[in-house]
Formats: C-alpha cells, structure tokens, sequence
C-alpha cells in the first residue's frame, strides 16, 4: 500500500508535529522577549524585562489555552467531567481477546464506546458524520474520497491526525486484516494533519458503513501497547478499556473525549460489564436490582419479562442482524431442486405463525435483505402464506412421485417450536417433513462443509446472520443454487458508484433470488435488553454485534446537556 505524507512522523505528545501545531505561538513570542532582554542592561531594566516576560507568558499562555478550549476542551475538563457515577452493565459471551478487529464480542462491546472509525452508524444503521470525520467528499466515479478530521483527542491525550487514520489501516495490510474493507483501496494518503484521501482501483458502494465497522478503527500505539497485551493502544471514544477482572470488565471515562456535538462528554466515570454464562442468570440479576441495563436476552426471559407488569415497561427492543430461514437442496438428487417445489413451500410456511411459536421478539421479514441494510423493502406481497394452492400444487407431484417424505436438518441453535410448527404446517398441506437435529460437528460436516459437496438434507432451517452478506448467493453454495442472473445483478450493485444506484442494483439482484427462492426467509429477531428507568441513549439495534454505550446517560444528565446547547 502507497504512503503519500507531507506531514512529519509523530508518534507522542513531544514530537515534531505537534510542537508545530501546539507551541509555535508561544515559543516565537518568548524568543523575541529574551534577546531584547539579553540586550538591555542595568538591574533595574533588567528587573522590568523580566516582569514583562512573565506577563507576557502567562497572556501568551492564556492566548493559547483560551484559542483552544472551545476545540480542545469542547467535551469536559477533568476533574468535573462525570456525574461520579458507574453504569452497570450485563452482558452474554465474554470476549477471547481484546482486539475488535479479529474478535467479534471485542468489537460488540469497544467499537463506538472505546475505539472510533472515520465515520460511525446510528440505531438504523445509516452512516453518520458523528466519527473522527466531520465532513467528506466522493468523487463523481466513486473512486476518490477526502475525508476532513474533526478535533478529538485519544485517551493518553494525543490529538487524533491524519497520519493515526494511514498508519492504522497500514497495520491492517501489513497484519492482513483489511478484507473487504481495503479490498479495492490503492492508496491511502494525508495532505495534511486534518485530511486523509482514499483512492480506489473501482467503486465500493458500501465502504463508508465499512468504515463505521471494527475494520475501520483508528486507534494511537503508544510504547509497548499492542492488542495482543494488556496494554491496549488508545481510543478516541468516551471510555477507554481500563481493567478486567474474570468475568467484569471496567471502562473509565476519557476526559479527552470531543465528539460531534461541542458539549459532548462521558455521561459517567466509569462502565462495569459483566459477561454471565446464560440468559437466564443475567435475567435473575437484573430482577434483583445489581444491573442498570441486561443486553441479549433470550426468548424466554423475554416472554417473562413481557409477562411482569413492571419489567414489561423497561423492555428495549431493536432489529438484529439474525433471521430465521430455510435453504432448499437444490442438487438434482434432492426434490426441492424443483422451483416448482420450493415456491410450495413457501406459501405452506405461515411465517407469523412461526414467529409465534418462536416465543422471541421479532417480526416477519420475507426479503433476501436484512431490515437494516440498504435497499431493503418489505417482499412479503406475492410470498403470502396460502395453503389451499399450496394443496392443490402439489397434486402435480404426488401423480408422479407418490406421497414424499422430506428431510429437514436442523442447527443446534434453531427452536425446536418453530420445526414443529412448519411440521404441523406440512402436514395440514398433505406432505410429511421428518425433522433431524444436528449438533455442531454435525451441521459442519454434513451440511455446509460435506466430503463430497453435497447435503444430503432436503431442506436446512438454521438461523442466518450479519448484515450485506448477499454474496453467499454468488458462488458456489453448500445448497447448490446457482444462477448467473443473480450473480451479474450482484456484481453490478457491488460496482456502483453512488449509493442510490446500488440500492436500485441490490433490489433487482434481491428480486431474482426472490424469483428463485434458494431459501425462505421466515422471520427476523429483535434484540432484547432491559434498563432501570431513568435512562436515556440506550442502543437498541443489532445489539448481536454491537453495543454502543457511548450515549447512554441519566435522564438528569440528558436535561442538563439540553439546557446548555
């Protein structure tokens, strides 16, 4: 990767560039002072000189402090920056490591909170301006960006440059994490400490929500810290990682934080989170009063806390990334090879039915596209549940194959209820679906990783997740779908140069698989979290792969904060 800077290398707080952004003022103005003083002569003028100089240091000084305290300081002072105050946080799987680059639960806790990107997502997950990136510029083929640097300041107190941006993707190329997100990028370069340029060899439609993920953090390598150490590199966010003890992990708040809006600040002194091994234990622990927020709980503890009069009205839901659905074999050994077959059973499965069963918080999602990605819009007209044509469809193949019997595997984490249910659903249409539960090793190697490439299942009912995923459409699938028609309009969409052209793209690539229903998608699941009241800035959405604590305050702190704009 290509290396264009203009600015002097700085590593620390005494380095070259930032005594020529911070100090040239004062230092020009004291020079001038000594040599007329080491010129005069006479105690007495002396005595004057010296006088003057310290005046005019401490006015120089004040000159400096006061040019910056606006910019610099926009966030809090230390010392008065909190309300004294820890929030309390449960949460589920605790992190291997501390690097949210490789570490998906790193990530969902420290991305947004600890570590910030040149851009940053909201609850929709729409790219903001709310990151290290105050404004920015796409050229008109979609190969040029130039990004403009807002004054943030990591937790060691160094200012955030341009040249933290190159030099914490250059760490991605040289450490081979970059992926998708540099996937097409060719040169990285600053002009200046406030301005990154991004130059591509063609367009990437998605790569400022890219750059709002865990690839695209910007972070400051002091001596000796490392991801793989307990010394961590510094973040630009509210808090900073400062402790783990087993299973509680403490974030302190960075009194250098400035974020987009000018009294932004750490609405607390600090964040304890707690992994707990289940839902339930976390659920329990909330209920006795030891946690101010439980993020991820499950179906059941939902249906229970649904159920209490006091604990339904501290329920915060929000779309996840994961979503119920069924893959059809489509290999000339299996049935559901047969369109005809697979658009059967998509008017047999009742989706609200199997939401219902579920017993989770969701709601009906029949598109090829997640409810947060871009270019999303409900499909669910023409895929309705109807099981009179579904009765009469599959007269057709009776005639030729007799009453058939099909297999459906299950993944280790898809609810039993709904397997039921599409069961009982089945066989309301005439045909039998025998249900084969699979455990871990199992669903690998006999669905999507067999010997021989070929699932011997007719039908597989997992739960699918993340978001832009739609390229596990475009090649060679475990469930042997192919079609060149949803593989073109997939390459014409990952090629566009605006984003509205890539949503128009991404839908007619959606409507073919539409057309050619490889799976039905049933439903998707919202997250669940309960908070004490009091409250305000909770997240609420994808929650499965991000926790963003960095606006959750008290309701006292959010008037406070609303009465000083």
């Amino acid at each position: 990767m290509s290396k264009k800077s203009t600015l002097p290398d700085f590593q620390s707080d005494n380095s070259q560039a930032d005594k020529q952004w911070t100090s040239a003022p004062r230092s020009q103005a004291s020079s001038r002072v000594l040599d007329e003083f080491r010129h005069k002569r006479g105690p007495l003028r002396a005595l004057m000189f010296l006088v003057l100089l310290v005046i005019f240091g401490l006015i120089a000084t004040l000159a400096v402090r006061n040019v910056n305290k606006e910019e610099v300081f926009g966030g809090i002072l230390p010392g008065v920056e909190t309300n004294g105050q820890t929030l309390s946080i449960g949460m589920l799987t605790k992190p291997e490591h501390l690097d949210p680059r490789t570490d998906p639960q790193a990530a969902r806790l420290l991305l947004s909170t600890v570590y910030q990107g040149l851009t940053a997502r909201d609850q929709k997950n729409r790219v903001t301006n709310t990151g290290l990136a105050k404004s920015w510029k796409v050229s008109a083929d979609g190969l040029h960006y130039t990004f403009r640097l807002r004054t943030a300041y990591f937790a060691t107190g160094t200012q955030v440059t341009s040249q933290h941006v190159v030099q914490s993707f250059q760490a991605l190329s040289e450490q081979k994490l970059g992926g998708d997100l540099l996937a097409h990028v060719s040169a990285i370069t600053n002009t200046d400490a406030k301005t990154v340029k991004l130059d591509l060899n063609q367009p990437d439609p998605l790569l400022l929500t890219k750059l709002a993920g865990p690839l695209g953090i910007v972070y400051e390598t002091s001596a000796g810290s490392s991801f793989e150490s307990q010394h961590l590199p510094a973040g630009s966010g509210p808090y900073s990682l400062s402790t783990s003890n087993g299973d509680t992990w403490r974030l302190s708040s960075n009194p250098q934080y400035k974020a987009a809006r000018s009294n932004a600040r750490p609405a607390f002194d600090a964040i304890s989170v707690k992994y707990f091994p289940s839902s339930h234990e976390l659920f329990e622990s909330f209920k006795k009063g030891s946690l101010d927020g439980a993020i991820g709980l499950d179906a059941s503890d939902y249906q229970a806390a649904k159920a209490d009069k006091k604990l339904s009205s501290q329920l915060v839901t929000g779309p996840s990334t994961q979503r119920a659905v069924v893959a059809f074999n489509a290999a000339d050994s299996s049935l559901t090879s047969d369109l005809r077959y697979r658009l059967i059973y998509r008017m047999v499965f009742n989706r609200e039915e199997l939401l219902q069963a579920s017993g989770a918080s969701g709601f009906v999602n029949a598109s090829p596209l997640n409810s947060l990605e871009l270019g999303y819009t409900d499909a669910l007209k023409g895929q309705e549940n109807d099981l009179e044509k579904a009765k009469q469809d599959v007269r057709y193949f009776v005639m030729y194959y007799g009453w058939t019997t099909f297999t459906m595997a299950l993944s280790p984490d898809f609810p039993q209820a709904v397997a039921d249910k599409m069961v009982a659903q089945t066989e309301a249409m005439g045909d039998h679906l025998k249900l084969v539960r699979l455990n871990a090793q199992q669903w690998h190697d006999e669905v999507t990783n067999t010997a021989d490439g070929t699932m011997k299942y007719d039908m597989a009912a997992f739960l699918d997740d993340g978001l832009y995923t739609f390229s596990k459409f475009t090649h060679d699938t475990w469930w042997k779908f192919d079609s060149p028609d949803v593989d073109s309009a997939y390459e014409a969409a990952s090629t566009a140069k605006t984003q509205k052209e890539y949503e128009e793209k991404i839908g007619q690539a959606s409507q073919h698989l539409l057309d050619n229903q490889p799976w039905t998608w049933l439903y998707q699941l919202n997250s669940v979290s309960l908070w004490k009241k009091g409250f305000t800035g909770m997240p609420s959405s994808m929650l499965d792969q991000w926790v963003d604590l960095s606006n959750v305050a008290t309701s006292e702190d959010h008037s406070s904060a609303s009465s000083s704009k």
